[in-house]
């Protein structure tokens, strides 16, 4: 059941008592696994956590974030912003 549930980095905020800039921080370091979905980064439970538990959550397979170039859509033209 915990599959689908993913934080966002405000929410993850406020359950860690930090800022939301923390998380990502954290996220950009690579100590915090996340995904992108557009421009927002998601935090999966699993991720949370392992972060939170890391000597019960060694089996926890979690992965890096992954960053897609952003696309933006006009009605002439489709490219990829860098």
């Amino acid at each position: 059941m915990t599959d689908n549930i993913a934080f966002t980095p405000e929410t993850l905020g406020r359950r860690w008592q930090c800022s939301h800039q923390h998380i990502r921080d954290l996220v950009n370091k690579g100590k915090l696994p996340a995904f992108r979905v557009g421009r927002l980064y998601r935090i999966p439970y699993d991720a949370v956590i392992a972060f939170e538990n890391p000597k019960e959550a060694e089996d926890v397979d979690v992965k890096p974030v992954i960053k897609a170039p952003l696309i933006v859509m006009t009605p002439q033209l489709v490219r990829p912003i860098e």
